[in-house]
């Protein structure tokens, strides 16, 4: 499976088969990695929730229904 097909899939499966009209990734504020790489990936910063996990921040990202004609075509899927 390829890095398209894969997103195809997901992409598919949650907003298609599931119905849900957002993904979300919430990730640590310490967590560098992610909230570099959700951004690159087409995801939207919505914020920071405070002791989110216990007495960490959590950073937000989404995708949502509206988004995915941008990101299929930056992703060609």
């Amino acid at each position: 499976v390829t890095q398209r097909g894969l997103w195809r899939a997901v992409l598919q499966f949650a907003f298609v088969q599931l119905g849900c009209s957002r993904l979300q990734i919430h990730t640590s504020e310490k967590n560098k990695a992610v909230r570099k790489l959700a951004p690159k990936l087409g995801f939207r910063f919505e914020g920071k929730a405070r002791r989110f996990y216990g007495d960490e921040n959590a950073f937000l990202y989404s995708l949502t229904k509206d988004d995915l004609p941008a990101f299929v075509a930056r992703w060609r899927l």
